[in-house]
């Protein structure tokens, strides 16, 4: 933890809230990353970490669920598919890592 114990109990204050004893943020109301929750119990806030982890998961694998869902409609245009070429090489094939989708140039 580099903030003192007042500074990180001031960010949680002023960037995060309790919802069910889970600490979400106030921007998106997603559950923080584990180092950030390990931050907040070094720091004294009081919450359910077991909670934060299974709601944090439930989260994460409900927005892998929409990219999946959204990339199945999604055609690379061709300034895209350009882009791409430029970046990997022609001869290459690009594999996005969520989907198993592979695009060879």
């Amino acid at each position: 933890m580099t903030k003192s114990v007042q500074e990180e109990r001031a960010y949680f204050k002023s960037n995060a809230h309790l919802e069910n004893n889970v600490p979400h943020w106030n921007s998106n109301n997603n559950v923080p990353p584990q180092e950030v929750l390990n931050n907040w119990v070094k720091a004294g806030i009081k919450f359910n970490m077991e909670k934060s982890k299974e709601v944090r998961s439930a989260q994460v694998s409900k927005s892998i669920a929409e990219y999946k869902r959204n990339q199945k409609n999604n055609k690379k245009s061709p300034q895209e598919l350009d882009e791409m070429r430029n970046a990997f090489g022609s001869g290459t094939t690009v594999v996005n890592v969520i989907t198993g989708e592979k695009t060879t140039f």
